[in-house]
């Protein structure tokens, strides 16, 4: 018996359920000693009898289970080139971004793809629930597993609160001009793109 340890990464998992099946999927192989996969650091330790088992066929068993074993911006790309595409789309058949006046007469593919984009700011919110429900953490009772879940939305409603009530406040003051209000628009955008790309994970800092 020739036994083995490998650390293999492992991409695409994104919460314990995902660790859960990625063990349950290498397990099954005849060999496998033991498996301890982890989401936070993409990767999984295998130990194998390698007279019995091998790389090959542990990598081919994580991929059956739907997740990677090597890092691929493909689908990344893609999903960049559908999003430009999106918008030389929504721009050619609304004649601008004027959304109450242009979307009356829209089409179906057009509202189809403003809803795409008016989504993005679900997938966000939603996102940071479902990561906060994945996180681990050592709990002794119920209400500590709750603890990461309880405190990003306490944390969402005051700092909501919070922002709305300084914006209002600084509205019911002064208005800003057209200029000024492109100019705030325009950096949001930005902020926002750069935001995404590195989101996407097309960029690390």
């Amino acid at each position: 018996m020739s036994i083995k340890r490998e650390r293999l990464k492992v991409y695409d998992m994104t919460c314990t359920s995902c660790e859960s099946r990625v063990e349950r999927s290498i397990k099954k192989l005849n060999g496998v000693l033991n498996v301890k996969a982890n989401y936070t650091r993409q990767s999984a330790i295998v130990e194998y009898d390698e007279d019995l088992c091998s790389i090959r066929k542990i990598k081919t068993s994580i991929r059956n289970a739907g997740y990677s074993t090597e890092k691929s911006n493909g689908y990344k790309i893609i999903g960049l080139l559908i999003i430009v595409t999106a918008i030389v789309l929504l721009g050619l058949n609304t004649s601008g971004f004027d959304m109450d006046s242009k979307l009356n007469n829209a089409s179906y593919a057009v509202l189809f793809i403003v809803g795409i984009f008016t989504s993005i700011h679900c997938v966000g919110m939603c996102g940071g629930i479902m990561l906060s429900q994945s996180l681990l953490k050592e709990s002794k009772n119920k209400f500590q597993s709750m603890q990461p879940a309880m405190l990003y939305n306490l944390g969402r409603v005051i700092s909501y609160t919070i922002l709305g009530g300084i914006v209002g406040a600084i509205g019911s003051v002064f208005s800003l001009s057209i200029m000024a209000k492109a100019a705030l628009q325009i950096f949001a955008g930005i902020f926002m793109k750069i935001y995404y790309i590195v989101m996407g994970g097309f960029y690390e800092y």
